[in-house]
């Protein structure tokens, strides 16, 4: 990972922990093709775990709309990061 990389990453992190209110366990490093091959600041982030009972239940209920939270989270992170690099 770049540092630039990281820098994203944490920002992200920090962004849709605080936003969904869930635990922040930080950020995991791995080699992944697309994240090394890119020619900018690059993440990758796993919104939900389906396994999880607790998640499944949030994405189907009709009174949290989940994927819009975490888009909103993402697009946030992102906009923080842009905005002081």
């Amino acid at each position: 990972m770049k540092k630039t990389d990281v820098d994203l990453a944490k920002i992200i992190v920090n962004s849709v922990s605080s936003k969904l209110g869930t635990k922040n366990n930080g950020i995991s490093r791995f080699a992944s093709g697309v994240l090394l091959k890119a020619k900018m600041p690059a993440a990758m982030s796993e919104g939900f775990f389906l396994t999880s009972t607790y998640e499944y239940n949030l994405l189907i209920s009709s009174t949290v709309d989940r994927r819009q939270d975490e888009a909103q989270a993402l697009l946030e992170g992102i906009t923080a990061y842009f905005s002081t690099h």
